[in-house]
């Protein structure tokens, strides 16, 4: 038991230390800085600040997994309620509230005419429950979307941004993904 209680407070400080670096982060300070105000090393304060972030995703992740599946219930729920109003036998009232009855020209047997609004409504709704759920689970392929600036090329987007918060391997890491960018624009061009 008393491991445990170790354990727990360990994790709980490890925890708090994680998330007063992200705190720092978000307030501009570098990873250095963090470090020397909290006497932790800067590779360490880069995986508290990771950990508190994925910690973060991980519980984003949960509740929309979560929210998902509330949703998918009542897309199920719609769905039966469709369903049954699919199934049903309508028949056709005028106006005064009378069934409309038709002759059937084979046996000249009258028939109470059927009412296919209902059916086409539920056939409408079950469209819509569908089409819901597919966007809801991703099954739908992406759809392209280019954009273009005011004469008709590529739209270029002016963003600004401090670097010289950054540390060397986020700089690095910049670069690489402007790197691969621009090879990959390359190769859309050349095609």
């Amino acid at each position: 038991m008393a491991g445990n209680a170790h354990n727990d407070r360990v994790h709980i400080e490890a925890t708090e230390r994680q998330q007063k670096c992200l705190d720092m982060r978000i307030t501009g300070m570098t990873f250095r800085q963090i470090g020397e105000a909290l006497g932790l090393h800067e590779s360490t304060v880069r995986e508290h600040i990771w950990g508190a972030l994925k910690k973060l995703a991980a519980q984003r992740d949960s509740k929309a997994s979560e929210l998902r599946e509330l949703e998918l219930q009542k897309l199920d729920s719609l769905e039966r309620a469709a369903r049954i109003t699919l199934t049903r036998h309508r028949v056709c009232y005028t106006q005064g509230g009378k069934i409309v009855v038709d002759i059937d020209e084979a046996t000249g047997q009258p028939y109470k005419l059927t009412d296919d609004g209902p059916v086409l409504a539920a056939i409408g709704k079950l469209l819509d429950v569908g089409a819901r759920r597919a966007k809801l689970l991703g099954l739908d392929a992406p759809t392209r979307q280019e954009t273009s600036g005011p004469a008709g090329g590529p739209l270029e987007l002016a963003v600004q941004h401090d670097l010289s918060k950054l540390s060397d391997e986020e700089l690095d890491t910049l670069r690489g993904i402007i790197a691969k960018t621009e090879s990959t624009e390359g190769e859309h061009e050349a095609q």
